[in-house]
């Protein structure tokens, strides 16, 4: 029998990607990727959610954090005046782009394979 000990075998590991934002309303903020039980949990959330944009903005929710870790809910949005919309709209694409889904695997909100 031998005792030495097999190596292990390597491991695929990748940072998590974050991309800072700077926006009009909500001065610069961060926003991260999730790993992939948060990101298919996300998904099973939003079940047959069929309106993108309800979609994007539970994606803000779990993705942007401001400069003093403030985050974002669906009730804080919905309480926002309409000129916010352009920094929205930016940190739903920054969203989708750091957790590497097209728009429409976020319009589908289907979950992941």
């Amino acid at each position: 029998m031998n005792d030495m000990q097999k190596p292990q075998p390597l491991l695929f590991t990748l940072p998590m990607r974050s991309e800072k934002l700077d926006t009009e309303y909500f001065g610069t903020v961060t926003v991260s990727e999730l790993p992939v039980p948060l990101l298919k949990q996300f998904f099973e959330r939003q079940g047959n959610t069929k309106d993108p944009l309800r979609v994007g903005y539970a994606l803000i929710c779990e993705c942007v954090t401001g400069a003093h870790g403030e985050r974002f809910t669906p009730a804080s949005i919905d309480t926002l005046p309409g000129r916010v919309m352009r920094d929205l709209t930016s940190m739903i694409d920054v969203a989708q782009r750091v957790n590497g889904l097209a728009r429409d695997e976020v319009e589908k909100a289907s979950p992941l394979p």
